[in-house]
């Protein structure tokens, strides 16, 4: 980290979800890593929190151009998941999870937003939600407007993310974490469980985008229990 000189790090716990107990550090003049408690990144801040649990630690990238308009302070990472059946990846649906009120994070749990993005297209929904199910139809802060907008790269970003989940093909279902950087797209992580009800708040009902036909695949008939109740 000291020869990279990156401009900002993360510091996540590896059994985290929904942006909580991350730690962020930012360069300083003289080239140390600091939060915004003051604390200093060094190896005996390391040593002590691994004490009680295990970290990943990755550096801060820099997100695309377009996306920065969109909300600057969070790399804002696109929420995909992908079905992969017999070696055949499709991407079942995408939404774009987005920071607000200055945080570093984007995790609708962390007062984030979520915005339905078209798997097809790649364009955006009319407007982005909270899990409360607060409605904005531009940011709250940028006053970035929702509708119509197309996001960049966006067959690039499904390429991307289908050959990532081709090379897991133990795995069904996987919901990765893609962040469309300066570069090109990234993985930041994938989630074996990765929170339906996002894809629900941004997009509705899903049993089209899952394919779902036979309910009965899914969810077992009631069994009566001989006195009147059913189980």
């Amino acid at each position: 980290l000291k020869e990279k000189l990156y401009e900002k790090i993360f510091i996540k716990p590896v059994d985290g979800e929904g942006g909580y107990g991350i730690m962020i550090f930012h360069l300083s003049e003289n080239n140390k890593y600091i939060n915004n408690n003051d604390v200093e990144l060094s190896e005996t801040f390391l040593s002590n929190i691994g004490k009680e649990n295990n970290y990943i630690i990755q550096s801060g990238v820099i997100q695309d151009e377009g996306i920065t308009k969109i909300y600057p302070s969070a790399v804002n990472t696109f929420r995909i998941t992908t079905e992969n059946i017999m070696g055949k990846v499709r991407i079942v649906c995408s939404a774009l999870r987005i920071g607000r009120q200055g945080k570093e994070v984007d995790n609708a749990s962390q007062d984030g937003i979520v915005l339905g993005i078209d798997c097809n297209s790649g364009t955006c929904s009319d407007y982005a939600s909270t899990e409360e199910g607060e409605i904005f139809y531009k940011h709250p802060d940028s006053n970035f407007v929702f509708k119509n907008h197309k996001i960049n790269e966006w067959n690039s970003i499904v390429d991307f993310t289908i050959e990532c989940a081709s090379k897991l093909p133990q795995f069904t279902y996987l919901g990765w974490d893609i962040a469309l950087t300066e570069v090109g797209p990234i993985a930041i992580e994938t989630n074996l469980g990765f929170s339906i009800d996002l894809y629900q708040i941004a997009l509705g009902g899903l049993r089209e985008n899952f394919k779902i036909n036979d309910l009965n695949k899914y969810w077992k008939k009631s069994r009566s229990l001989g006195n009147g109740k059913s189980l």
